[in-house]
C-alpha cells in the first residue's frame, strides 16, 4: 500500500546512505585525484537520490491520479446539478446558498408545508416508526424514501452477520468434507444459489410492476405505498440469502490445504454484497440531498438513476473457477 512521503522516512533513508557514500569517497582517495574524486562523489550522489526518490515519485503520480479523478467527479457533480436545473450547478454549493438568499424565493405550492412554513421533502426514515410517519403524511419524494428506508432498516438488522463478512470471518458450520472432490462440489453449489439469486434480483427490478409501484414520475399521488415497501423487502430477502451463500463458504470445515480455494470463492460471493451496500449508500445520500435540490430547481427535476450494479473482475472469477476446476472437474 502507498504511504505519503514523509520527513521522518527521508531521514532514515538518508542515515541509511552512509556506506554507499563514504565507500564512493575512500575509492577517490586511493586514486589521488581531487578531480575524480568530485566525479564519483557526484554520481554516487546522484544514484543514491534516484534510489530514495523512486518511491516518492511513485507515491506523487499516484496521488496525481486520485486527484485527477476527484476533480472529474466533482466537475460530473456539477454538470449533473446543472442538466436538472440546481444551482449550484451554476454558482457551486456556497454561491447557490447566497442566490437563495438574495433571489426570488422558489414557487413550492404544489409541495405540502410542514409547521415551520418551510418545503416538507422526505427523508430516511432508520425507525419502523419514521417509516409508518413519513408513509402517512406522504412528504415530497416519499415514494423513494420509503423504498430506501426499507433497505436500511432491513440492512441494520444484518450489522454484525455484516461485520463479519467484512472481515472474512464466519464460525464453522456443517459437516466436515474431507476430499478436494467434495469441497469442489460444495463450492460449486454455493456460486450456482449465487448466480440464481441474481436473476431473481434482475427479474425483480425489471419487471412492469416494479416499474409501475412509484406511479407517474410528475405524480406522486400515483405510487403504490403497499408496493413499494414490499418489494424492499424482498429486494432485501435476496440480499440476505446472499450474505448466507458467503456465510457458508467461509465457514465450511474443510482441509486447510485448499484454503486458498475458499477464499477466493468467499471473494466472488462478497460481490453482489458489495454491490447492494454501494446502492443503499448512494441512495441514501441522494435523498439527503434533495432539501439542497427542490428549492433551488425550476421546473421538472430529472435525478440521476440510481443503479444496482453487481460487477466482479474477470480475473478474480478466472482464478475461482481454475482452482474448482482442480478440485473437481465438470463431468467427472
Amino acid at each position: 500500500m502507498n504511504t505519503a512521503w514523509s520527513p521522518t522516512r527521508s531521514r532514515t533513508a538518508l542515515r541509511a546512505a552512509g556506506g554507499p557514500v563514504f565507500a564512493a569517497l575512500f575509492i577517490a582517495w586511493v586514486a589521488e585525484s581531487i578531480g575524480w574524486a568530485v566525479v564519483i562523489v557526484v554520481l554516487a550522489g546522484l544514484g543514491y537520490a534516484g534510489y530514495v526518490l523512486a518511491p516518492w515519485l511513485a507515491e506523487q503520480r499516484t496521488l496525481a491520479g486520485w486527484r485527477r479523478d476527484e476533480i472529474r467527479d466533482r466537475a460530473d457533480r456539477q454538470h449533473s446539478w446543472a442538466l436538472r436545473g440546481d444551482n449550484r450547478g451554476l454558482y457551486g454549493a456556497d454561491g447557490a446558498e447566497l442566490m437563495r438568499r438574495i433571489a426570488d424565493a422558489p414557487d413550492l405550492k404544489d409541495v405540502a408545508d410542514d409547521t415551520d412554513g418551510e418545503a416538507a421533502i422526505a427523508t430516511v426514515a432508520y425507525t419502523p416508526d419514521a417509516l409508518t410517519a413519513l408513509l402517512a403524511d406522504r412528504p415530497a419524494c416519499w415514494r423513494y424514501a420509503a423504498f430506501v428506508s426499507v433497505l436500511v432498516q432491513r440492512r441494520a438488522k444484518l450489522q454484525p452477520r455484516l461485520r463479519d463478512q467484512q472481515l472474512g470471518y464466519a464460525p464453522r458450520r456443517g459437516t466436515r468434507i474431507y476430499t478436494g472432490f467434495q469441497l469442489g462440489q460444495y463450492l460449486f453449489d454455493l456460486l450456482e444459489q449465487m448466480l440464481a439469486l441474481l436473476g431473481r434480483i434482475e427479474d425483480l427490478m425489471l419487471s412492469p410492476a416494479f416499474t409501475r409501484m412509484f406511479g407517474d414520475p410528475t405524480d406522486e399521488t400515483t405510487a403504490d405505498a403497499e408496493a413499494i415497501t414490499h418489494a424492499a423487502h424482498r429486494l432485501m430477502d435476496i440480499h440476505e440469502q446472499l450474505l448466507s451463500l458467503a456465510e457458508c463458504c467461509r465457514g465450511v470445515d474443510a482441509p486447510a490445504e485448499h484454503a486458498d480455494v475458499v477464499r477466493d470463492c468467499a471473494r466472488l460471493l462478497d460481490v453482489p454484497l458489495e454491490g447492494y451496500r454501494r446502492f443503499i449508500d448512494e441512495f441514501v445520500a441522494r435523498i439527503g440531498e434533495l432539501p439542497n435540490v427542490l428549492p433551488y430547481a425550476r421546473g421538472t427535476i430529472q435525478l440521476d438513476p440510481i443503479m444496482l450494479e453487481i460487477d466482479d473482475s474477470d480475473e478474480l472469477r478466472r482464478k475461482v473457477l481454475a482452482g474448482l476446476q482442480k478440485l473437481a472437474p465438470r463431468g467427472r
